[in-house]
């Protein structure tokens, strides 16, 4: 059994991870759970910058005291934005290390003894749960459940069949998004770097194109955590959703400025993959991606 929680709410700004943390210390602090002060902040504060980063709205952080253990939970309005944690091994752990984003599960599920998701039809909630016996020596599976109604089929969807995508190059084009996404944020935040309808733009896109970036992201570092080089990638999605991936792809690409753009293995992927779009939107039958695969 738990007790009463504390809970504060926090606004959808890159700032909101190091308030968040703090609100946790000041709560560790308060209820004498010292020996948690080293794991729980700092996975805290990972699920807050997730929270930013791919939801863009405002988020609730949750803290409770359990019996020789410790609750967080990560609450927000976005439940069809399910958290993937990166490969912790296999044949993509270089790009995922390498990447600034990606990792905030990773890092948060290691430190917790157990973790989850848990969905609703209007709320998601990430969860960690820390023992007062310490770390675990292996990150635990995450515990799933998942109370989304059933979406009745919808007229007018683009069923996409992509065969043979490079998994490697799949990863990577999508951890430069995400952190294109988490440098134009932070230069939007503030005034004299962007106007404000860059921001609102940019969060925008990031919602419309989530059903393509998530499938894409989800299924590729499912591959690598197989140890596979390619995989296939089975999409029903509105011709909104594709415009606003494209759409956020060319606000990223103009916005760049100082950023090192992505390699010229992922431009070509990403052209490849608008081209056999296209294709398939005019009924032609899917393609075998032709590009390396042991990049």
């Amino acid at each position: 059994m738990f007790e009463a929680p504390e809970n504060q709410t926090f606004d959808a700004l890159t700032d909101s991870s190091r308030e968040a943390r703090r609100f946790v210390q000041r709560w560790l602090k308060a209820e004498g759970l010292d020996d948690y002060a080293d794991r729980v902040p700092l996975a805290v504060s990972e699920l807050a910058t997730n929270a930013v980063l791919h939801t863009a709205r405002p988020f609730t952080i949750v803290v409770r005291r359990g019996l020789g253990c410790v609750r967080v939970e990560a609450i927000d309005s976005a439940p069809d934005l399910v958290p993937v944690a990166s490969a912790r091994s296999g044949i993509a752990s270089d790009i995922t290390s390498l990447s600034e984003t990606g990792r905030g599960l990773l890092i948060a599920a290691s430190l917790a003894n157990r973790w989850g998701v848990d969905l609703s039809a209007t709320v998601k909630t990430v969860w960690c749960e820390f023992d007062e016996s310490g770390q675990p020596a292996v990150a635990a599976e995450p515990v799933i459940q998942d109370h989304r109604p059933t979406r009745p089929a919808v007229a007018g969807l683009n069923q996409l069949r992509f065969i043979g995508l490079p998994v490697r190059t799949a990863i990577a084009s999508g951890f430069d998004v995400e952190d294109a996404i988490r440098d134009l944020r932070m230069l939007s935040e503030s005034t004299r770097a962007a106007k404000p309808a860059d921001l609102a733009d940019l969060l925008d896109l990031v919602d419309r194109s989530v059903t393509v970036r998530l499938a894409g992201r989800h299924a590729a570092i499912h591959a690598a955590s197989r140890g596979e080089y390619r995989f296939d990638l089975n999409m029903d999605v509105t011709d909104d959703a594709l415009f606003a991936t494209g759409d956020l792809s060319t606000l990223l690409a103009r916005r760049a400025g100082k950023r090192t753009g992505p390699s010229a293995e992922v431009i070509e992927f990403r052209i490849w993959l608008g081209n056999e779009t296209s294709r398939q939107r005019q009924g032609l039958a899917p393609t075998e991606c032709p590009l390396r695969a042991d990049l």
